[in-house]
């Protein structure tokens, strides 16, 4: 099954910061790298099913040292919304979304 990207974007910076991606129930589709973290490659940058902070369910993971270019598709289902928690020194990155 091929897997759609969506239909809004959000970026992520680095640094240790949360990151409202969407308020709103939606989907996470994907996330590419725009810039090389370079952060261990765990705990990395989990993206929560939150609509305004880093706690609940735990949609995907983002790899602290994830490499430009590289994408990931996840196609998860967020009942309340998205959060990034970004590590100090992780990567930088373009979540799409529905």
């Amino acid at each position: 099954m091929a897997i759609t990207v969506g239909d809004a974007t959000a970026a992520v910076a680095t640094g240790a910061a949360n990151t409202v991606i969407s308020a709103s129930p939606g989907r996470l589709m994907r996330i590419t790298i725009t810039t090389t973290g370079t952060a261990a490659a765990s705990p990395g940058c989990p993206i929560y099913d939150n609509a305004t902070t880093n706690t609940g369910r735990v949609l995907f993971v983002v790899p602290g040292n994830a490499a430009v270019g590289s994408f990931y598709d996840a196609g998860m289902p967020a009942a309340a919304g998205l959060t990034a928690a970004n590590v100090l020194n992780g990567p930088a990155f373009t979540v799409s979304y529905y």
